[in-house]
C-alpha cells in the first residue's frame, strides 16, 4: 500500500519542481531583457550618428595639421584643451559649432587646436593621440569624437584600447597609421606646454586670438553659453 499510495506524488513533485525552474528561467531571461533594453535606451547616440555629425560640423572646411579654417583668415583663435576636462566637453559640443558656422566657414577666423596635458597621464596620452591624428589632417574630428565618449577625470579610462576605439569612430582616421609615441608628435605636445607657460595659461578651455603682426588677447568661455562666447568673439574683432 505504501508503494502504490507514493509513486504517484513522485511525477507530481517532479513536474512542480519543472514547471518552478521554467517560471525561474524564464524570469531571469526578461530580467535579462529589460538590462540589455535599458543600456540601449540610455547610451549616447550611435556610432553612426556620431560619426554623422562629426562629419557635418567639419565637412568642407580646410584642415592642415592642428589648423581649421581658410590658411588665409586673418585672426587665430588658438584653443587650448585638456580633452580630460569636462568643460572642454561642453565648449566642444554646445559652443564650437556656432563658432564654426559663424567665424570660421566665412574666413574670418582659423583655429589652431593646442592638446595639453593638465589633468595629469591619461591628459597626456589623449593629447598625443589628438596631435598623432592632425599628421592626417583630422585632430578636430578625434577631438570632437573622443569628447562625446569622455569618461570621469582622472579614472584611467583612457587606454590604448580606449583610443583605438576612438580612433576607429573617427570618420575617415586611418586607426593603422596613427603614432602616438612618434617624435614629431611628441615635440608638438613639448612647444604647446612651452607656449603655454609663456602666455601664462594654467587650465582649460583657454583662448588666445590673435593677428599677425599684433599681441593677442586671452578670451574665456567660463559661462558655456555658446551665445555669451560668439559675442565676446564678436566684440574681440571689433564687429
Amino acid at each position: 500500500m505504501s508503494q502504490s499510495s507514493s509513486s504517484p506524488a513522485a511525477p507530481d513533485a517532479s513536474s512542480a519542481r519543472r514547471r518552478r525552474l521554467l517560471i525561474l528561467a524564464g524570469a531571469v531571461a526578461a530580467a535579462i531583457l529589460v538590462v540589455a533594453v535599458v543600456v540601449v535606451a540610455t547610451r549616447p547616440a550611435s556610432d553612426a550618428t556620431a560619426g554623422s555629425e562629426v562629419e557635418t560640423l567639419f565637412a568642407g572646411i580646410p584642415q592642415e595639421g592642428l589648423t581649421l579654417g581658410d590658411p588665409d583668415a586673418p585672426y587665430t583663435l588658438s584653443e587650448y584643451v585638456d580633452l580630460q576636462c569636462p568643460f572642454c566637453r561642453d565648449y566642444t559640443l554646445q559652443t564650437l559649432p556656432s563658432v564654426i558656422q559663424e567665424f570660421v566657414r566665412d574666413g574670418q577666423v582659423k583655429l589652431s587646436l593646442r592638446p595639453i596635458d593638465i589633468l595629469g597621464p591619461d591628459s597626456e596620452t589623449a593629447s598625443l593621440a589628438t596631435i598623432a591624428a592632425s599628421e592626417q589632417n583630422l585632430a578636430w574630428q578625434f577631438a570632437d569624437t573622443f569628447y562625446r565618449d569622455q569618461g570621469p577625470e582622472g579614472s584611467g579610462y583612457v587606454t590604448d584600447e580606449f583610443i583605438r576605439q576612438v580612433a576607429t569612430q573617427t570618420p575617415g582616421l586611418d586607426v593603422a597609421a596613427l603614432d602616438p609615441d612618434s617624435p614629431s608628435v611628441r615635440k608638438v605636445l613639448d612647444d604647446t606646454r612651452r607656449l603655454a607657460g609663456e602666455i601664462g595659461i594654467s587650465s582649460t578651455p583657454s583662448f588666445l586670438l590673435s593677428k599677425a603682426g599684433e599681441q593677442g588677447q586671452l578670451l574665456t568661455a567660463d559661462s558655456g553659453d555658446p551665445a555669451a562666447f560668439t559675442a565676446q568673439l564678436r566684440e574681440a574683432l571689433g564687429e
